[in-house]
């Protein structure tokens, strides 16, 4: 989403948080891809990584971390930009994790209802951030983007219990 926030995050953090991309076999296949993202989770693991957030975006990410968070202990924090609903039904099962969804109000593909349905599922804690002025991919509010999930990755990782 939003060009290079991925990469630009990334970079930003190093070297004192972690970042691994998960690419999916075949992201048309929902859940393949919480196998991946749960790959990803185990790998971070093995590395000594005990506070891990999912990040996803659209119809591979969103909904896949959604999914993926509840199976995983070492799941600290859930965001989800521009996510389907299709595999977010059990949203619900991210709490205790804080879960963000963040979508752009103009989305001609994946409406932002989407996102607003899968708050009304999720339980606290939880937080929406609709954008009036941004598209699918996000580019509109790239730098408001950048800025309130790198703030909200930092808070939601910080050492705790």
């Amino acid at each position: 989403p939003s060009a290079t926030i991925y990469g630009d995050l990334a970079e930003k953090f190093a070297p004192g948080i972690t970042s691994v991309r998960v690419d999916y076999r075949d992201p048309r296949k929902f859940d393949i891809s919480v196998y991946d993202t749960l790959v990803g989770v185990s790998y971070l693991a093995s590395t000594g990584h005990k506070r891990i957030a999912l990040v996803g975006h659209s119809f591979g990410g969103g909904a896949v971390v959604i999914s993926a968070a509840p199976l995983s202990p070492l799941v600290k924090a859930v965001a989800a930009l521009s996510s389907q609903t299709l595999g977010a039904r059990d949203a619900d099962r991210v709490c205790p994790r804080p879960l963000l969804l963040f979508h752009g109000e103009n989305d001609t593909r994946l409406s932002a209802n989407c996102s607003r349905l899968i708050f009304s599922w999720a339980k606290h804690p939880k937080e929406l951030v609709i954008h009036p002025g941004a598209g699918h991919g996000l580019i509109q509010c790239r730098e408001e983007l950048r800025e309130l999930l790198s703030n909200w990755l930092i808070r939601n990782l910080a050492d705790g219990e």
